[in-house]
């Protein structure tokens, strides 16, 4: 039987802003976080990653690998050849004042320091030419490695190709070609979350529900997330997207004023989907409706850690995130430059698994680990929440993953063209 809806469940018209919404983080924050492969073992472009394929074998310098490495990475205590004039020098160049940004520089700053590395950055403040500034200024003062998040890719390839040119190892955050790559499963991600919030509609709306899908099908690499979504709620009765809703701006105080315009033509909206700071706003105009919370489940992604406290408040409409365990983004660059400077290998891709967290246990459990990242690489714990992959040294800085199996970013991708 479909279950009534209260009058305060109907349209919420209500436009005020809450103060903490006005300093609500620039868009790009959350959409930047991992990009990556499918959960159908196919990477954006349909390259095999599920071990059924070997990578191309390569040797030597200036041999790019073309395809997603499959053999998992195991640390070494073997020494190859040692970089000569290399700085113990490592720079992140951080995008601007992020919670998540401001976190992994964090966790940098801390290990490298802790490993006798010194630590230097600059924030681009969001701008894209001011961020290639920078890390052009970083390659001139001399690093042994350099950690990038994606931003304007075309722009930032080149500088990135400059750095690998040095001999410096460049960690970048969903794109390639660089040292060592970190992305994420984003098909798996939406379909995880797909599925936790189906479940609850069959479970607590008698399998009826309308959704608003909050989809970033601008950013090619995160769009197979909201396809897992459309996909899997097209394969369950009685529950339709009425709104698919472009994501124009990752921040609270969008998602709040998107979802009052959502409700205006759509009241018998119940379910919510998308990034979580979209979603923590659509939650911010049912509090502000004082709607019956009760009678709607809201389902984020990314794991920030205001959607982590309202999942943990079993009164929150805010019933599931699907979070990666970030924490360790930071230590990966400081831990593998120090291998890269020793002549050690260290790993070429690293793919983040998505994790739902639908109650406070699974809240709770989740930040305890993310409290010492440290300890999560080489745990039984790793494997939990990142995989890791292929294996490159300073002697065989040739043989970098180029990218190529993560998206396709065109002919230039392969222009690094490293050389002895």
């Amino acid at each position: 039987m479909k279950k009534t809806r209260s009058s305060g469940a109907g349209v919420i018209a209500s436009r005020r802003r809450q103060p903490w919404l006005a300093a609500a983080s620039l868009a790009t924050t959350a959409s930047l976080v991992l990009v990556g492969c499918n959960a159908d073992g196919t990477t954006s472009d349909q390259t095999p990653s599920d071990g059924t394929g070997e990578p191309t074998a390569t040797t030597g310098i200036g041999t790019p690998i073309s395809e997603l490495p499959t053999e998992r990475y195991v640390e070494s205590d073997e020494v190859g050849e040692v970089p000569a004039g290399l700085p113990d020098r490592v720079a992140f160049a951080n995008l601007g004042p992020a919670e998540v940004f401001t976190a992994w520089g964090d966790g940098l700053k801390s290990t490298a320091e802790s490993l006798g590395l010194e630590f230097i950055t600059a924030s681009a403040e969001f701008d894209p030419a001011t961020n290639v500034d920078q890390m052009r200024s970083f390659i001139t003062r001399g690093i042994a490695a350099m950690f990038v998040i994606d931003q304007d890719v075309p722009s930032q390839r080149p500088v990135v190709c400059e750095a690998m040119q040095t001999g410096a190892a460049v960690f970048t955050v969903s794109f390639g070609p660089s040292t060592t790559q970190l992305m994420a499963d984003q098909y798996a991600t939406g379909k995880a979350a797909a599925e936790a919030m189906v479940q609850y509609i069959n479970e607590n709306f008698d399998g009826e529900g309308n959704v608003l899908l909050f989809n970033q099908d601008n950013k090619e690499g995160i769009r197979p997330r909201a396809q897992a979504v459309r996909d899997v709620v097209e394969t369950a009765d009685g529950i339709n997207i009425v709104v698919d809703q472009l994501t124009q701006e990752e921040t609270q105080e969008w998602g709040f004023e998107a979802m009052n315009t959502a409700l205006q033509s759509n009241p018998e909206i119940n379910a919510v989907i998308g990034p979580d700071d979209a979603v923590l706003g659509a939650l911010a105009a049912l509090e502000a409706a004082d709607a019956d919370q009760s009678e709607y489940v809201l389902t984020g992604i990314n794991g920030s850690e205001q959607a982590l406290d309202a999942v943990s408040d079993p009164d929150s409409a805010f019933r599931t995130t699907v979070a990666y365990g970030l924490a360790p983004v930071g230590v990966i660059p400081a831990r593998y430059s120090k291998f890269w400077l020793e002549g050690r290998a260290i790993p070429q891709v690293i793919i983040f698994t998505p994790t739902v967290l639908s109650s406070a246990g699974a809240v709770e459990e989740f930040r305890a680990d993310m409290a010492d990242p440290v300890s999560i690489i080489g745990s039984p714990k790793q494997e939990k929440y990142f995989t890791m992959y292929g294996s490159i040294s300073y002697e065989t800085r040739g043989a970098y993953y180029n990218g190529t199996g993560v998206t396709p970013h065109g002919d230039d991708v392969d222009a690094c063209a490293l050389s002895e």
